[in-house]
């Protein structure tokens, strides 16, 4: 092949690889970067060095839930907080893009074969654990060991289940008021219907803010972005698991984590004294340290 050629072939692939990538309408913050997966410029914040612990958030979050847990994990590990499709510092609207768990999944697969250091530690919080549900069982080849910390993986209840119909009820409700503009009234509504009246008056403002930024992503709690997930799709993740539950989180959290605990292969279970589902905000040190001491059991 001549030099003429070569060069043609390596412009050709410089602008395939262009062209793949959407082009980006935000700002990406002080101190976060970006990495290109599947066509979407995936925010993350990252300390440390070593084993990555990739960080997973959940629905209303992004990689700001995990900003404690930098500095801690970051000490021993290559820890990582990722921002999902569509969350901050995107501002989406909730119209259009690709916003499922299948996308997700796809999403956080390509970034950790990006990382280029073999399988990593995953934590996924709320809807981030069931993304990371669903990684450890359509990729098992990427993920060392699991922390699940309450994930929304109300599928494993019964189809009739009083509280997972309450919940989704509450979802529908709260989506009409959001298209109604009032952002603040709705997520009042949701965090309030989940923990109680003036839960969310009572969280921090950078909690709020979080929300407010991420107000639309409750769309990922709809039925028709979720995947297949019950029983026998548990069995197939290999990875050993660590469930993790708040002392004061809402009953639904635990009744899940419930029925996933017999269909894991290897899973151990915890609980946070004095949190409820924020618990890795709300008793940090806790947190860290049953994650740390997890992970440093399963460290091969």
């Amino acid at each position: 092949m001549s030099r003429f050629a070569i060069f043609a072939y390596l412009i050709s692939l410089l602008m395939g690889a262009c062209q793949s990538a959407s082009t980006r309408t935000w700002e990406l913050p002080a101190d976060v970067k970006a990495k290109i997966v599947n066509g979407y410029e995936m925010a993350y914040i990252e300390r440390g060095e070593g084993i990555p612990i990739v960080m997973i958030h959940g629905s209303l979050n992004d990689y700001r839930a995990f900003r404690v847990q930098l500095e801690p994990l970051g000490a021993k590990y290559h820890a990582i907080a990722v921002s999902l499709r569509h969350y901050y510092p995107e501002r989406w609207d909730g119209k259009g893009g690709h916003f499922s768990e299948r996308q997700h999944v796809a999403d956080l697969a390509e970034f950790i074969k990006q990382l280029n250091a073999g399988p990593v530690y995953v934590v996924g919080h709320s809807r981030g654990g069931v993304i990371a549900s669903l990684l450890a069982a359509k990729h098992p080849e990427a993920v060392r060991a699991l922390v699940l910390a309450e994930p929304v993986l109300s599928r494993m209840l019964d189809e009739s289940d009083p509280a997972a119909t309450r919940r989704q009820s509450q979802i529908n409700k709260t989506l009409a008021i959001l298209e109604t503009g009032d952002i603040e009234r709705g997520l009042e509504f949701f965090i309030d219907g989940a923990a109680g009246p003036g839960a969310w008056k009572a969280r921090p403002e950078l909690d709020r803010q979080m929300s407010r930024d991420n107000a639309w992503t409750l769309k990922g709690d709809q039925p028709d972005t979720q995947e297949h997930f019950k029983c026998h799709d548990a069995r197939r993740i290999d990875a050993p698991v660590l469930l993790v539950g708040g002392e004061r989180s809402p009953p639904i959290f635990a009744r899940i984590m419930d029925a996933l605990s017999p269909c894991l292969k290897r899973s151990e279970r915890v609980v946070i004294p004095g949190a409820s589902h924020p618990m890795n905000r709300m008793n940090p040190s806790f947190f860290d340290k049953i994650v740390l001491d997890f992970f440093a059991r399963n460290r091969f």
